[in-house]
């Protein structure tokens, strides 16, 4: 693929325009807002978590979402679903062969309280996982470092939420960006999946 025919940004956000475009319930302005949010928020994805979660934790059926002078009330579960999917198209994904440490947390679901471990090394060997006929994909899955194996080969599947620190990272190049781009077309614009982190079941 030659170089200058691929932007990784460009073609990031042209997904992105297309799927709100595609947010029936949202008026003109109103989409034009999310997208200027997109570019505002695009490395300070962190900030969007906050904001999801703050509408985690709201009662109530509807959510109101003032920015720019422009505010925005949606039912909850369409709020919730906008925000996890605008994260899912903004956040790296992180390339094969990266080494990272999960959070203390997380470990704590994979092998329960009586076997904690202070740290979890993992090297990511497997990425936008998901079974047929599910909306929820994991964005990740690895194997222990420096063992390679876990539990007779047993990936450990986790989100990008689970990660606390990044060790190493993988190779990138532009077929890596160009892959990236085609994953995030498939499974967000066209068939309207989020990462299992923002499973609400």
């Amino acid at each position: 693929m030659d170089q200058k025919e691929f932007n990784y940004e460009k073609s990031l956000f042209a997904m992105i325009i297309k799927w709100i475009d595609k947010l029936f319930y949202l008026k003109s302005n109103e989409k034009a807002l999310i997208l200027q949010m997109a570019y505002e928020y695009k490395d300070k994805v962190s900030e969007l978590y906050t904001l999801y979660n703050n509408f985690m934790k709201e009662e109530g059926e509807t959510c109101s979402l003032e920015y720019k002078d422009i505010k925005i009330q949606l039912a909850k579960d369409e709020m919730l679903k906008m925000l996890a999917t605008l994260i899912d198209f903004l956040e790296e994904v992180l390339p094969l062969g990266s080494v990272v440490e999960l959070n203390t947390n997380f470990i704590k679901e994979i092998f329960g309280e009586e076997q904690i471990e202070k740290s979890l090394k993992i090297v990511i060997t497997h990425r936008f996982l998901f079974k047929e006929g599910e909306k929820e994909y994991f964005p990740y899955a690895g194997v222990r470092y420096p063992i390679g194996t876990y539990d007779n080969d047993k990936m450990i599947h986790f989100t990008s939420a689970a990660i606390e620190k990044i060790l190493q990272r993988g190779f990138r190049d532009i077929e890596e960006e160009a892959y990236i781009c085609v994953m995030k077309n498939e499974m967000l614009a066209k068939n309207d999946m989020y990462s299992i982190g923002f499973s609400r079941r």
